[in-house]
């Protein structure tokens, strides 16, 4: 079975690269037969997420949905789950600079792949075990956090 990433853009604020998204993806996955849906949007998208799903009125970078042992990609093994990445809010962090709105959208991509995959960031030791995994997943890929 492959690794099977599904890509939707919801945003016009970045020109995702679907190529390096994927592979990124796949990269920071460690389960060979998982497969991921990973959804690029906006600020105000993102505020209505997460205030529904947190219950909080701001935006975000980055959600993630486990869906576990879900069968919806039978074919393709399980969908390990769902990642929300603001693309409008990287290229703000990013001063509007392409390239480096994209390494920022990554970064958010990998973190929330990350959390599927049972890192969490909540001590200053896992944060640090996080960051270290990001940084060696997006440095493969020539971007640099």
């Amino acid at each position: 079975m492959s690794v099977r990433i599904f890509v939707t853009n919801k945003q016009r604020f970045l020109k995702i690269p679907l190529r390096t998204v994927r592979a990124v993806a796949k990269a920071a996955l460690s389960e060979p037969s998982s497969s991921l849906s990973v959804v690029f949007l906006n600020n105000s998208e993102m505020v209505k997420m997460n205030r529904r799903y947190t219950g909080r009125e701001t935006t975000t970078d980055v959600l993630a949905f486990p869906l576990g042992n879900s069968s919806e990609v039978s074919d393709e093994g399980s969908l390990l789950g769902e990642v929300l990445v603001n693309a409008q809010l990287a290229k703000e962090r990013a001063d509007g600079d392409e390239e480096k709105a994209v390494s920022e959208a990554l970064l958010y991509l990998v973190h929330g792949i990350l959390h599927l995959e049972g890192y969490d960031d909540h001590t200053a030791e896992a944060r640090r075990t996080m960051w270290r995994k990001m940084r060696k997943i997006l440095s493969r890929f020539g971007y640099y956090v």
